[in-house]
């Protein structure tokens, strides 16, 4: 009776936390304009864990991630100034099972590029991959 219980207890913490599955590209670049909204406003962190739901890679992997780039963040905005916005840049497909997502995050100064690539598997769409940068000139490379 008592793992009956516990084990009722852990179905019921896991369908909390479950997110709706990404089923479809608009769903995943209103994920993603909600990330970039956090990440413009300072709340990386913020930002950061509403992708975790989504991740195919191990939830510590990206929490290593995000803390190192919350301590680099200072020093982004001491050689960029403060953040101003972000554009959608481009949309890419490659085949039937990836997309990626390039947004500029603007700064006073300069702007970072974002990239979110994501998988389909099942019919849902996950997390594959994040970065972002300051090579903005790649963007009008091939």
């Amino acid at each position: 009776m008592r793992y009956l219980i516990s084990s009722i207890l852990l179905m019921f913490s896991f369908s909390l936390s479950a997110a709706e599955p990404l089923q479809n590209q608009k769903a995943m670049q209103a994920l993603v304009e909600t990330v970039m909204k956090d990440v413009g406003k300072g709340n990386l962190k913020d930002g950061m864990e509403r992708l975790k739901p989504y991740v195919l890679f191990p939830v510590t992997e990206m929490n290593a991630q995000v803390s190192q780039v919350e301590r680099q963040m200072p020093l982004v905005l001491q050689r960029y100034g403060k953040p101003v916005g972000f554009d959608l840049i481009k949309v890419e497909e490659a085949g039937n099972s990836l997309i990626q997502y390039a947004y500029l995050q603007k700064f006073e100064k300069h702007a970072l590029v974002w990239r979110f690539i994501f998988y389909q598997s099942n019919g849902q769409w996950m997390l594959n991959h994040w970065s972002f940068d300051d090579k903005v000139k790649m963007l009008f490379w091939y």
